[in-house]
């Protein structure tokens, strides 16, 4: 997936989703830019949609447990200096989270969430001034 400007429009909305602060809805993947983006370039059966829902619901309950705990607010942006306290914990969700998905989805499957999940992350680090 390219970031053309379709995809760019559709990323931008999708940055307060990503960052997973005060979306309750984040607890449905269907709500999630990721999963919406992933399942459009990937065919998934309904079996592996079966079986990534509860996981990615476990992944979005950590990262807003996460960002509770470190004091970002519903409706606020996480600081830089908070991003930077996530990453650590953040890290280990997202490695838990892949290891889980690794059993469920093919290799090709996996390595087309990887490269949504990461072009989407660059897309908000670049919009947040993260990245030059």
């Amino acid at each position: 997936m390219r970031l053309d400007r379709t995809n760019r429009s559709r990323l931008s909305a999708a940055l307060a989703l990503m960052l997973a602060v005060t979306q309750p809805a984040l607890a449905d993947p269907s709500e999630d830019m990721v999963w919406t983006l992933f399942t459009e370039a990937t065919e998934l059966t309904q079996e592996q949609r079966d079986r990534i829902r509860p996981i990615l619901q476990d992944n979005a309950r950590d990262r807003l447990a996460i960002w509770g705990r470190i004091g970002v607010l519903p409706g606020q942006m996480p600081t830089l200096a908070q991003m930077r306290a996530a990453g650590p914990e953040m890290r280990q969700v997202v490695a838990r989270t892949d290891d889980q998905l690794k059993t469920v989805l093919s290799a090709e499957q996996m390595r087309k969430f990887v490269r949504i999940r990461d072009e989407l992350r660059d897309h908000m680090r670049a919009q947040a001034g993260l990245l030059d």
